[in-house]
């Protein structure tokens, strides 16, 4: 048991992305971005979203597909609907994100107004969206293109600035108590959230050897590009597998 917890990861795992000091960062994709001050976040597997105070916009970023033929992927893109309806294309042009290559899309919906900026990092295709009331296109002008060119990829700091507070299992001393214990590894966790997680008194003596699950702050290591690629190709094989087997 000792062996299948040590090591998990409490709280939020940077593996999936997550906020810090008002940005988005993503370490194992290695790319930050900042939403829009004061707006309501989510972050799910399929797309990191943020609405407006007024409920009149909403800005995301999704991954789209692999890289490769930028503009074939776009109109593939455009062909289906979007968010459940049929997207006129009022605009489409060439943009750079910082110093990254990418198109601009501008659409008009029934119900919306939407800017989506298209590009390629880390061989993956990334869509950024603004969409508005049709009625608040202007009043997001100015934020639509802050979103946007905040996107920044990560340097070698970047990615190895986070820490996350892994679970590890410590050996009592013989009569310590959990208090001591604390003290003496440096738990992170609180008192009486130790207490909990091993159904203990902060001062119940322990008995020599005695196994209590701590948390300790460490520096998140991003899986190694070619780690991510292969655990990414098993998966796609265990898909076409799965499909082959229908």
């Amino acid at each position: 048991y000792a062996q299948i917890v040590d090591g998990l990861i409490l709280g939020d795992d940077p593996a999936g992305g997550l906020f810090k000091d008002g940005r988005f960062v993503h370490p194992d994709m290695r790319f930050s971005i900042r939403f829009p001050p004061g707006w309501e976040t989510a972050n799910s597997p399929q797309a990191v979203i943020a609405g407006a105070p007024d409920r009149d916009a909403e800005a995301s970023l999704t991954a789209i597909g692999t890289a490769g033929d930028l503009d074939k992927k776009i109109d593939e893109f455009l062909a289906t609907e979007f968010e459940g309806v049929k997207l006129r294309v009022l605009d489409r042009r060439p943009i750079k994100v910082r110093e990254i290559p990418g198109i601009r899309v501008t659409g008009r919906a029934r119900d919306f107004h939407a800017v989506m900026v298209f590009f390629e990092h880390e061989g993956l295709i990334f869509r950024l969206s603004l969409l508005t009331a049709v009625n608040a296109e202007r009043k997001y002008r100015g934020r639509a293109h802050a979103f946007v060119q905040s996107f920044r990829p990560l340097d070698d700091e970047g990615i190895y600035s986070l820490e996350v507070t892994r679970l590890r299992v410590a050996r009592a001393l013989p009569n310590e108590t959990l208090q001591q214990l604390s003290a003496r590894t440096h738990n992170d966790l609180e008192l009486v959230y130790t207490g909990v997680l091993n159904d203990l008194f902060a001062q119940t003596p322990l008995a020599a050897g005695q196994m209590v699950k701590i948390g300790l702050s460490e520096p998140y290591f991003p899986k190694p590009r070619e780690a991510a690629e292969r655990a990414d190709d098993e998966k796609d094989g265990e898909a076409a597998d799965r499909t082959g087997d229908g």
